[in-house]
């Protein structure tokens, strides 16, 4: 396999980027959640059905494809129920609901996670969503939500909402062995991780070339240059290990969803120390409100419990005995 992209998916990646470099810049304040407005557009963007057929109004591209627009969208920290989003709209097509799964890749329905609790369930970035998707050890299950029944929670990450309430009816489910949108869930999130990981290892690059102590850029000791190296090896494994696990999910090898969770772990590695380290990189300023570097490790904290835990993930490498 060949994990470099080609021609065309470079030009994915800058059209995405260039996008989002207008209209999501990362900002030290938390920015507000995308209106219905935004999501529409999103959608058609084709982001939320770029692996789906095109008679569906998907892309007919593949996972691997994905990955790299939500590299792009973790590299900004662009809110919203992006994942469940995605992978909702599969669920509904392997399921056989195709105009649930078309309208949810037109934009025009949101998908939030759900994670069940003795208190019902917990919804994240479900205060504008249709429906929830709750994946289990043997099943994706898509139920109605009924938003006026939600109670809101505070989240560590202020662009994340949070929301208490009952679980809605199911309106589809599918095993995992038809469809496994637990790795594809994992994948997606993995790009997200590795976007972040590149973002803030330019961030800690950037600064550590004009910040100076001693008169010289901070850049020259080794307690900073060594960080920054480590940062960018995180990094490029993890990049590589989700363009792998993308591409075994599209080629349906017997390996892939071990791909899938391996990428997951690689990721959350890159994305939560490059976010920690990047912090230490700034100094005094890193550690406030005022510098955006918080924002990457509060969103890698969430990201590290949208789909399974690290535990979970390396129970399923590893089935305890």
């Amino acid at each position: 396999m060949d994990l470099l992209p080609n021609d065309d998916e470079m030009a994915l990646t800058d059209v995405v980027r260039r996008y989002l470099s207008d209209r999501a810049p990362v900002t030290a304040a938390p920015p507000a959640p995308p209106t219905p407005e935004m999501w529409k557009e999103w959608g058609e963007l084709g982001w939320f059905g770029l692996a789906a057929p095109p008679e569906f109004g998907g892309g007919g591209q593949g996972i691997a494809q994905e990955t790299l627009v939500f590299r792009e969208l973790g590299r900004v920290l662009l809110g919203g129920p992006l994942v469940a989003t995605v992978v909702a709209a599969q669920v509904a097509l392997a399921a056989g609901d195709q105009q649930l799964a078309a309208s949810i890749i037109a934009g025009e329905r949101q998908v939030a996670f759900a994670h069940s609790g003795p208190s019902g369930i917990t919804l994240i970035d479900g205060a504008c969503a249709s429906h929830c998707l709750e994946i289990g050890d043997h099943a994706a299950v898509l139920r109605s939500v009924d938003v006026a029944g939600l109670v809101e929670r505070p989240c560590a990450d202020l662009s994340v909402t949070l929301h208490v309430g009952s679980p809605g009816p199911t309106v589809c489910e599918v095993a995992l062995d038809h469809y496994d949108a637990r790795s594809h869930a994992l994948v997606l999130v993995s790009a997200a991780l590795v976007g972040m990981a590149e973002a803030t290892l330019e961030q800690s690059s950037s600064y550590a070339k004009v910040r100076e102590q001693y008169g010289k850029p901070i850049g020259a000791y080794q307690a900073v240059s060594h960080r920054c190296a480590d940062m960018a090896t995180r990094a490029d494994l993890a990049a590589m290990q989700t363009s792998l696990a993308g591409l075994s999910l599209d080629a349906r090898t017997p390996d892939a969803a071990m791909q899938a969770v391996t990428a997951y772990l690689a990721a959350l590695d890159a994305g939560v120390a490059n976010a920690a380290d990047n912090i230490q990189n700034h100094g005094g300023i890193g550690f406030t409100i005022e510098h955006p570097a918080y924002r990457y490790a509060t969103r890698a904290s969430v990201l590290s419990r949208l789909v399974v835990t690290k535990r979970a993930a390396l129970d399923l490498l590893l089935p305890p005995v």
